[in-house]
């Protein structure tokens, strides 16, 4: 139920973006009827014309397991759509979009290229490479009723909202669009507004979609060494991949800490999270050592990480009686015959 409702809120706030945005642009914008090949350059969604909004909305879409759904628009049988990235979370917000591509034909069919930058809760960094051709087209009627449902769906699930920010914007949003048609700007999208909404509906057509993962050459990392004895006494909430961060931060100890325990034959938990994926090809390995890109001993087994996702290290530690230190670092390695390449360098503070 919740994440319908998500959907039904994320529609709703589609549709009054790009409602609020023509009412910006359309005077201005009548004449244009074409858009010319642009240089690479950061994008501010808010500033998008109504069919690129819905673009960008289109390839996180899949993220959301919505595309198929998502009333907003068309798939035809003989649309081509590649997705490799199709991860299924919905704590991912958009940080940075940049625009490598942006075309449009005499026929209207407009072709957008972005890189674009998500960040969730945990602080996990999802980076792909997006293509999408479309063209903007109008609902037909069966399609209007659809998303009319959808988005007194979305009007009744906003009353819900806990998010003081989000519920602040929506509200912003509406209001704008209320005073711009002649309503009651109560900032509720109710009846009078969605069928306000609803007469000037479009929507685009996807001829192609294509969305790849890009897998950073120096993956971030968030390192935490945990006492072994606090690692013991509940390995169950230690043990639960991203949902531990938190509790493991809680209970990391700083440099200083870290020394006044650290005597010979003293346990400790290293917790090594990847907050960018890695590339499943690379065979890594990692150490802890005294230095920056530090390749001395000892090293980690090789290991492989999952395709499209971001790994988690738990691993323990014990003290040498010979290990002297006054800075300490995790360095991540990728191996490469019998060559061994630092990629990352994390030092605990």
């Amino acid at each position: 139920m919740r994440n319908k409702g998500i959907y039904f809120l994320l529609l709703l706030l589609v549709v009054m973006l790009c409602a609020c945005r023509t009412l910006s642009t359309s005077s201005t914008n009548k004449k244009q009827s074409s858009v010319e090949p642009t240089k690479l350059h950061f994008a501010d969604p808010a500033t998008m014309d109504p069919a690129a909004k819905l673009a960008l909305a289109t390839i996180d879409a899949p993220k959301l397991g919505l595309l198929k759904t998502f009333p907003l628009v068309r798939i035809n049988p003989q649309t081509k759509i590649n997705l490799e990235n199709k991860t299924d979370y919905f704590k991912f917000n958009q940080r940075n979009i940049v625009i490598v591509e942006e075309t449009k034909n005499q026929e209207g069919l407009s072709t957008l290229g972005m890189v674009c930058e998500s960040v969730d809760d945990f602080g996990r960094i999802d980076l792909s490479a997006n293509r999408i051709i479309f063209k903007p087209t109008k609902p037909d009627k069966k399609e209007v009723d659809v998303i009319k449902k959808s988005l007194f769906h979305g009007s009744k699930f906003s009353k819900q909202i806990k998010n003081k920010e989000l519920k602040k914007y929506l509200r912003k949003k509406t209001i704008e669009y209320q005073r711009a048609k002649g309503l009651t700007p109560d900032g509720i999208a109710g009846k009078n507004t969605i069928k306000s909404l609803v007469q000037e509906l479009s929507m685009i057509e996807v001829q192609k979609l294509t969305t790849q993962v890009i897998y950073p050459i120096r993956p971030r990392l968030s390192v935490h060494i945990v006492p072994s004895k606090a690692f013991n006494a509940n390995q169950n909430k230690f043990n639960k991949g991203f949902k531990s961060i938190d509790k493991v931060k809680k209970h990391a100890l700083s440099m200083k800490e870290f020394k006044s325990l650290a005597k010979p034959g003293e346990k400790f938990v290293v917790f090594i999270f990847f907050l960018d994926r890695v590339n499943p090809t690379y065979a890594l390995k990692w150490n802890l050592t005294s230095t920056r890109k530090g390749s001395s001993k000892p090293m980690s087994s090789i290991f492989y990480a999952e395709p499209e996702t971001w790994p988690v290290i738990v691993q323990t530690f014990n003290i040498d009686e010979k290990a002297k230190f006054s800075k300490l670092y995790i360095n991540l390695f990728k191996t490469q015959k019998l060559l061994s390449i630092c990629i990352a360098s994390y030092e605990i503070k």
